[in-house]
Parts: structure tokens; C-alpha cells; sequence
């Protein structure tokens, strides 16, 4: 889900949601693969606050989150989810900039060369 904060990157009821500031998503996908990095780290953490409320001034960072954070992040599926989905999101992004014609920058000087790998997959 995506929404606009004045001060977070990211939100979550500790339900059914996480949502993700348009602006931050905007500015970590400019940074390329580090970016899209990042926000699954953002995600990740998100997700370890099950307790949450939609009040922000609930939003604490215990011993029990910081435990549930160093779990997530080090275990095998993180790991496989975070692989699978920074790839497919890096990939894609850089598909619709050159079937686009827009140029990534210096960021992504490699790029054009993945473009050109994945359409010879495809």
C-alpha cells in the first residue's frame, strides 16, 4: 500500500497492512537495486511489529521487536524472499525505462546491458 507521511517511510497497523511513502519509494528506486534493497528492509521491519496500532505513538522498538527483526532478517526465507523480489523489482523498473527510452543515470550504468540480457532470456 502506498500513502503520504510527513515523517516515516513506512507504516503498519501490525494487521493487514504496511504502507510505503510515495516520496520514499520514488527516491530509493532512483538508487537502483541498493534502493529497492532497502525498501524490503523497510518492509521487513514493518512487519516486525505485530502489535502495532494506527496510533504512531504506540510504534515502540522493544527487546521483543528487535528480537523478531534480527530473526526475520537473518533467516532463509528473508533471504529468498529478499533475492526474488529486489531482483524482480530492479529487473522490471529498468524494462519499462528502456521500453520507456529513459535514461537510469549513472546509478544503473549497467543497465542497458541487463536490458539487454533479459530480452535475450525472454
Amino acid at each position: 500500500m502506498l500513502g503520504e507521511s510527513a515523517g516515516m517511510l513506512a507504516w503498519t497497523n501490525g494487521k493487514n497492512y504496511i504502507a510505503l511513502d510515495r516520496k520514499y519509494l520514488r527516491e530509493q528506486f532512483r538508487e537502483g537495486l541498493t534502493g529497492v534493497i532497502r525498501v524490503c528492509s523497510v518492509i521487513a521491519h514493518e512487519y516486525c511489529h505485530p502489535d502495532c496500532s494506527d496510533d504512531p505513538d504506540v510504534h515502540t522498538h522493544g527487546l521483543d521487536f528487535y528480537e523478531r527483526f534480527h530473526n526475520v532478517i537473518l533467516s532463509e526465507q528473508y533471504a529468498g524472499m529478499l533475492s526474488y523480489v529486489a531482483v524482480k523489482a530492479y529487473t522490471g523498473m529498468v524494462k519499462q525505462a528502456v521500453k520507456a527510452n529513459i535514461s537510469l543515470g549513472r546509478r544503473h550504468e549497467h543497465s542497458d546491458r541487463l536490458a539487454n540480457e533479459l530480452e535475450a532470456v525472454e
